[in-house]
């Protein structure tokens, strides 16, 4: 079901209008525009939502989960960490992944205690506002994608990433896999929209290209 709801994510992207890609700031403010998160999330929630219901009036088998946004969610990361982080890398970025708690934007699943692969379809992080989304704010992110896979079992990890180019966020993958501080990479999914023209750029951990179904 995970790849099904995987298209699912893919055509409630493409649902959503272009107010939700920025936004006009008043007169008087340093920056013109500006591309809020939880207006494009919010937004992406409600297209999903309306595919998803109007799926389940066909059938029932779509009872058994939940879409959730902004859910809590533990990692146990002592052990990860000490097999997947170098120490120099840990130190700079302690205080950071000393964190136990996390608040993916999206999660899809049947309940929050479970942590069977079979009750864990998809979870996402997304990015909108692209000035923000430095190398460094890059690596955290994809490194808390990973420890979804492996520590929380999820079948797809999702990196949403809107208002930015597909060849930027290729040249920072590369970065993190050449210096960074994980020996594990797990297959995490890569979804990139430049802009509300454009349309959705979609890859893999190995940068291959990934063809869903609408």
């Amino acid at each position: 079901m995970g790849e099904k709801l995987l298209g699912y994510l893919c055509e409630a992207i493409r649902n959503v209008p272009k107010h939700y890609y920025s936004l006009s700031n008043p007169q008087g403010y340093s920056k013109l525009e500006r591309h809020p998160e939880r207006l494009f999330t919010y937004e992406l929630y409600h297209q999903l939502r309306i595919i998803i219901e109007k799926e389940r009036q066909n059938s029932g088998f779509y009872d058994e989960f939940f879409v959730d946004a902004e859910i809590y969610k533990k990692l146990e990361r002592t052990t990860y960490l000490q097999e997947n982080v170098t120490e120099k890398k840990y130190k700079e970025t302690k205080s950071e992944l000393d964190k136990d708690k996390v608040f993916p934007d999206f999660v899809i699943h049947t309940n929050q205690k479970s942590r069977k692969i079979d009750d864990q379809f998809l979870i996402l992080e997304c990015k909108t506002q692209t000035e923000n989304l430095t190398q460094d704010a890059f690596n955290n992110d994809f490194f808390k994608l990973n420890e979804y896979i492996s520590l929380l079992n999820f079948q797809f990890s999702v990196y949403l990433i809107i208002n930015k180019s597909e060849n930027d966020i290729r040249n920072y993958l590369n970065t993190y896999k050449k210096s960074y501080w994980t020996s594990e990479l797990g297959n995490v999914i890569f979804i990139v929209k430049e802009s509300y023209e454009k349309e959705l750029k979609i890859f893999d951990t190995m940068l291959n290209e990934i063809n869903v179904d609408f």
